[in-house]
């Protein structure tokens, strides 16, 4: 299950607001507007699986990175 806290905490600890982060997303052309970036962190919406490898990519984690490690309880 993606977990939204994640990406705001990348952002969040690189010191960038959600407008820098859309600033230097459209720089490596990945471009999406404040109020996608915002539903991703607030977990109203997910990433589509290549926007999911754009945040990984930009952040320099591995898209599983945004996932829990448990996937299912035995």
């Amino acid at each position: 299950m993606f977990q939204p806290e994640k990406l705001k905490k990348l952002r969040e600890d690189r010191n960038l607001t959600i407008a820098d982060a859309i600033y230097e997303f459209g720089k490596q052309d990945f471009r999406i507007t404040r109020n996608t970036l915002e539903n991703w962190e607030e977990g109203n919406t997910e990433p589509k699986a290549n926007d999911m490898a754009n945040l990984a990519r930009f952040y320099g984690v591995s898209v599983d990175f945004f996932f829990n490690e448990k996937l299912i309880d035995l």
